[in-house]
């Protein structure tokens, strides 16, 4: 019987909720209040899973609609930024690393001079600010089906990327951009 006051969360009596990831704990501690996304981002990150901020339909899930995004979608850049660069944090993302689907990121990502142990993959995401790579040392880096505000140049404002130890390829809408870094040494969202 619940408690005057509480809701009834449909526990057997005798068992207990799944203790909150640590992540979730860290996040919490540095970031205060979280998303839904950020929260999402956080307990996947750890559970080795997809972060899934997806909406119900196709037409809210298309990241050129983004201006109709609920605010749960978003994500600060400076969630996504800890994950791949605090070594604490970095240490608790599985070798599953980063997958997220259907998330705005809010600003302009920073992982110049990263050094990411794990794979970052994003589809049918929104970045509000270019994704900075100078220097950066990446095992993947997958965007598909991402949409970046106000891109010119090599990108275009809808496309995908993937990023993989030797060769980076991008497609905009009529051209093709291949390089061969030992690192990527480029920031994605101006031309380069």
């Amino acid at each position: 019987m619940a408690q005057q006051g509480t809701h009834d969360r449909s526990i057997p009596a005798g068992d207990h909720p799944p203790p909150e990831p640590m992540l979730l704990k860290l996040a919490r501690k540095q970031f205060g209040t979280l998303s839904r996304a950020e929260e999402e981002l956080f307990r996947a990150a750890e559970e080795g899973r997809r972060a899934f901020a997806l909406a119900g339909d196709g037409w809210d899930n298309n990241p050129a609609n983004v201006a109709n995004w609920n605010a749960d979608r978003v994500a600060r850049d400076q969630c996504i930024t800890c994950l791949c660069t605090d070594p604490r944090e970095s240490a608790l993302v599985t070798h599953h690393g980063l997958d997220l689907y259907g998330v705005q990121i809010d600003a302009e990502l920073d992982l110049s001079q990263a050094e990411l142990k794990f794979s970052l993959a994003a589809w049918e995401c929104a970045f509000s600010g270019n994704i900075l790579l100078q220097d950066a040392q990446l095992r993947t880096l997958s965007l598909t089906n991402c949409y970046k505000r106000g891109v010119e140049g090599v990108l275009g404002e809808n496309w995908g990327l993937l990023l993989a130890p030797r060769w980076i390829q991008g497609r905009g809408r009529s051209q093709t951009v291949m390089a061969r870094p030992t690192t990527a040494g480029s920031s994605f969202g101006k031309q380069v």
